[in-house]
């Protein structure tokens, strides 16, 4: 038999043991109060991070910011993936951008995001030849753990192992296998990002830390709804949801979340093409019904914003950002509640 001495000692190393065990797969404590912090040409990448800018994302209680990076292949079939001179952002420019960002006290989160060079979505993405898939997978994860490590040198805190890539993920072993390699490098909290429609299809969210939603969710509405009639919509997206969350057992983030600026926009938020007037209390009103239906839930990691866009905003701007619009001040009462 145990002595009392021996018993408190095994009981605590049963607990140290417990804890190493837990910490490598722990995602952090708070809520995410994030924002999206976008370019996508020389001209914007030339104002990152712009310093006024950066003071007032912290006025809006902005606490945790994003960072996507984006490389590109030539079309949903092209099995190489590459930076775009032109398009993406240099390496050098990307590590002053997360050091400053580091230093001004931000959570970050990087997101490696591949697009498409004709324009057309990278959820088409997907091959019919298995030599082909393999090609793909292996340029893919060079991709990933080049952006990992520099993720693991910066001190980000969370990063994306992809986004909306939706005709890939019936491919599990090859994700699990990424997820692995990205996992030897960054020491972080790792997510994925599923389209609106497809969170429910993705067979490896055991691997990950966050279930990632880029949270799109087509709504039933007029043009221009009350805050009432958008949380009426919502309703129904929101019961399956915590319907999906109690199966899990993972808390949720929705990595983007947001609408342009126009009429109507709350129909489809993912159209960043709809031609319609300025409306920005339809943003607003978008804004609020989001943060009434879910800030509450337990299950809820956080929401980032789509998108702070440098150069963008004001009255007359149609595009995501909420810089300069009433859907700002919106965001701001939300984000400085507690959780």
């Amino acid at each position: 038999m145990l002595s009392l001495w021996e018993r408190v000692l095994l009981l605590l190393l049963v607990l140290l043991l417990g804890c190493w065990g837990e910490l490598p797969s722990q995602p952090p404590v708070s809520r995410h109060r994030g924002m999206n912090y976008v370019a996508w040409n020389p001209e914007q990448f030339a104002l990152l991070p712009f310093p006024d800018e950066l003071d007032l994302l912290k006025t809006l209680g902005v606490q945790d910011v994003a960072v996507p990076v984006t490389w590109y292949q030539a079309h949903a079939q092209a099995t190489e993936i590459a930076p775009d001179l032109q398009r993406s952002l240099p390496d050098g420019d990307l590590i002053r951008i997360l050091r400053r960002l580091r230093a001004a006290g931000w959570r970050i989160s990087l997101r490696p995001l591949v697009d498409l060079k004709g324009g057309h979505w990278r959820g088409e993405i997907a091959f019919s030849r298995e030599s082909d898939w393999k090609r793909w997978f292996e340029s893919y994860q060079r991709f990933l753990v080049h952006y990992a490590q520099i993720a693991a040198r910066e001190g980000v805190a969370l990063f994306s192992v992809g986004t909306e890539l939706e005709r890939t993920v019936t491919r599990e072993q090859q994700w699990r296998e990424v997820i692995a390699r990205v996992r030897e490098v960054f020491p972080g909290a790792l997510t994925y990002s599923a389209n609106w429609d497809g969170y429910e299809r993705v067979p490896f969210w055991n691997a990950l830390d966050y279930v990632g939603i880029d949270a799109y969710f087509e709504l039933n509405v007029p043009s221009e709804p009350t805050v009432e009639a958008l949380v009426r919509a919502w309703r129904p997206w929101e019961e399956r949801l915590d319907g999906f969350a109690t199966r899990l057992q993972k808390p949720i983030l929705f990595t983007e979340a947001g609408l342009r600026s126009v009429a109507g926009a709350s129909q489809r938020p993912w159209d960043w093409q709809r031609s319609a007037p300025i409306s920005l209390q339809e943003q607003a009103n978008y804004y609020e019904a989001l943060f009434r239906v879910f800030w509450s839930k337990p299950w809820l990691g956080g929401i980032y914003i789509w998108a702070w866009i440098p150069g963008l905003g004001g009255p007359k701007d149609s595009t995501y950002t909420p810089t300069g619009k009433p859907a700002a001040q919106v965001l701001a009462r939300w984000y400085r509640r507690g959780d």
